[in-house]
């Protein structure tokens, strides 16, 4: 867990300082990448549907289209594209939506 002094905007801007903070342990152990970005996602466990089960990257949204959950697998989070990817993007003014496209993009098949 990371507690912030002042939370990101965005969930782009969680996301990267997160993996740039994390960089060492994610290269060290192969292991996913679980993230939750909304609190109510803990209360129910995180249904992380199965029709993605097998993509690299899974995410999940609130009914008001905010990035509620992210998961990417021990390979991609272990690998070194994916400090490079939270370094190289730019999160001013990128909704949810956005980055999770971008995500899912630069990391699915």
């Amino acid at each position: 867990m990371i507690d912030y002094l002042q939370v990101p905007d965005n969930a782009a801007e969680l996301f990267c300082s997160a993996v740039r903070f994390l960089r060492y342990r994610l290269a060290r152990n192969i292991e996913p990448l679980v993230m939750a970005f909304d609190d109510s996602i803990l209360e129910t466990g995180g249904d992380t549907g199965s029709e993605t089960a097998n993509a690299p990257v899974r995410v999940g949204f609130t009914g008001d289209d905010r990035l509620a959950w992210l998961r990417i697998d021990e390979i991609t989070a272990s690998g070194p594209l994916l400090p490079a990817f939270a370094s190289a993007i730019r999160t001013d003014g990128l909704t949810d939506r956005q980055f999770a496209d971008l995500l899912s993009a630069g990391f699915d098949g």
